[in-house]
């Protein structure tokens, strides 16, 4: 039975140096993690203690503007950017979501203040705290 993955990070990874001629351009700890097949869907908090084995590394090749999945066999992924996230996808291991808490507070400020861009709604609210 074919299984996926999908990580997601609600942090945002800091710029750090390169690597040789790759530059990181994620690291981080998912606080949720995915487990998808063709039957099911689960989806659990990881805890504090389980982070580190789940810690992700995404690094761009600065020659071929590849990105790999540095922390899992380096498998290739391609990048897809969607409004506040950014999905980094490899077609036979899994996801990796990565959402921008700036962008998204930005969004909600907006959206709070009245002044939303066209199209944009607000479906849903969670709060973490």
């Amino acid at each position: 039975m074919l299984k996926s993955l999908i990580l997601t990070a609600v942090v945002i990874g800091t710029s750090l140096p390169a690597v040789s001629s790759s530059k990181i351009v994620f690291r981080g700890k998912p606080l949720i993690r995915v487990v998808a097949s063709p039957d099911t869907v689960a989806q659990e908090v990881v805890t504090a203690s389980q982070r580190d084995q789940y810690m992700t590394l995404i690094t761009k090749d600065g020659k071929s503007d590849t990105y790999t999945w540095t922390s899992r066999e380096d498998h290739e992924l391609f990048g897809v950017p969607s409004g506040s996230f950014m999905f980094f996808v490899a077609p036979t291991t899994g996801v990796v979501k990565i959402g921008d808490i700036g962008q998204m507070l930005t969004g909600l400020v907006r959206m709070i203040q009245g002044r939303r861009e066209p199209g944009l709604r607000l479906v849903s609210l969670i709060v973490v705290g």
